[in-house]
């Protein structure tokens, strides 16, 4: 695992809080892109760096197109005092939380495809062996790339089954996504069902929204949900015309059962959600492009308030520097900007474009990108989607461009 150390990271900003520590956005020298790095918070230091060990080694074994990535460990080293922490890609758009909170209406078609990808982001780690259970699934753990893919994360609860601890408590996690199972047997240990509960909560706060159980005294969420109260149904009647709507409701009801064993496997579930996001498929790429816009221009509203407020209380110095002028000079962005200048490479993209095997996204992607590695990432994404639906058309292709 690449160890970075202190003086690698710089222009640390604190962004959020996740499970054991505090998350930051900087610029790593040596990987020469924005990270995220996850630093250790609290008194019993020895219980937190075992906890950030144990969250460090789940990130590595799991590795999944859904599943937040580690690109390394930090150590800080000042005297006798060591912080550790995990770096990881940084997620531009936030959380499914942020974005549905944020954004007024967000796309059906988006939705469903957030759903399709939670679930076989969730039955890798299920797959696994032994299975990782993660126990805090939630739309504050579902963050979002810069395409607005999903990216599942803070392992800071998750627990390889069959693994022994000292200390295994039942109740860990958010409590609206907690199983009933786990508040009234104190020996609960989890199972893949756990998450499976947690996600059919999930989808019901994006469908509705809101958060779960929003009025209710949290000391009372233990006792109601073994009782069978689960979020307000009626708050999605709204949408029961809708599209899938009614068979994504089915499918909640069936993950949030009481009885474990009655609750649907994640695999089980990508059937059906492979399905309700087939229905909306042909909408994602221009929903998702508008969504973007939308999601720029509030970026960029933003920026302009703040600088509206900095003009108001201090003085703009004219020689300060506005641009990193040491990133300017990225060799790799040059190699980049080389490759995707040549014609060779214009064909390749122009005819991939007209036989459709590269989506308008995909083809957005590229453009945009100044990293060899994301347009190897969306190539291959989208040459192995033909290959699964039809291949006919990528071998059509490449007789063109053979030529």
């Amino acid at each position: 695992m690449l160890l970075l150390p202190k003086e690698d990271l710089e222009n640390l900003n604190l962004i959020g809080q996740g499970g054991f520590g505090l998350v930051y956005k900087g610029w790593s020298k040596t990987l020469r892109m924005e990270v995220a790095l996850k630093m250790i918070q609290g008194s019993d230091l020895k219980t937190l760096m075992k906890a950030l060990a144990k969250e460090s080694m789940v990130m590595q074994k799991a590795s999944n197109p859904y599943v937040l990535r580690l690109l390394g460990v930090y150590k800080k080293v000042e005297g006798i005092m060591v912080q550790n922490g995990l770096v990881m890609e940084y997620m531009p758009h936030g959380s499914l939380h942020t974005l549905v909170k944020d954004i007024e209406s967000v796309p059906w078609s988006l939705k469903f495809r957030i759903f399709h990808q939670v679930v076989l982001g969730m039955n890798y780690l299920h797959s696994l062996d032994p299975p990782i259970i993660h126990r805090d699934l939630k739309p504050g753990n579902v963050l979002l790339n810069k395409y607005l893919d999903v990216q599942i994360t803070d392992f800071g609860l998750s627990k390889i089954q069959g693994a022994t601890s000292s200390a295994n408590p039942s109740i860990v996690g958010t409590l609206a996504y907690i199983p009933p199972e786990a508040f009234i047997d104190i020996n609960y240990k989890p199972t893949e069902s756990y998450d499976v509960y947690s996600f059919g909560i999930l989808m019901w706060s994006v469908i509705s929204g809101k958060e779960p159980y929003s009025g209710a005294p949290i000391n009372l969420i233990p006792f109601l949900i073994p009782n069978g109260h689960r979020p307000d149904m009626s708050e999605l009647d709204r949408w029961s015309d809708e599209k899938m709507v009614p068979k994504a409701m089915v499918l909640m009801v069936s993950c949030w059962s009481k009885q474990s064993e009655d609750r649907p496997s994640f695999h089980e579930c990508s059937k059906l959600t492979a399905s309700m996001f087939e229905a909306y498929e042909s909408q994602i790429d221009e929903d998702v492009l508008i969504l973007l816009k939308k999601i720029g221009a509030q970026a960029e509203q933003l920026t302009f308030e703040k600088q509206d407020v900095a003009l108001t209380t201090t003085e703009i110095d004219a020689d300060t520097p506005t641009e990193d002028t040491e990133n300017s000079e990225d060799p790799l962005k040059n190699l980049t900007k080389t490759i995707k200048d040549s014609g060779e490479y214009k064909k390749i993209v122009e005819t991939l474009s007209k036989d459709k095997i590269l989506s308008s996204v995909d083809k957005a992607k590229l453009d945009s990108s100044d990293s060899l590695k994301d347009i190897g990432r969306t190539a291959e994404k989208a040459v192995l989607e033909t290959i699964r639906k039809d291949p006919g058309k990528l071998i059509s292709s490449i007789v063109k461009l053979w030529k």
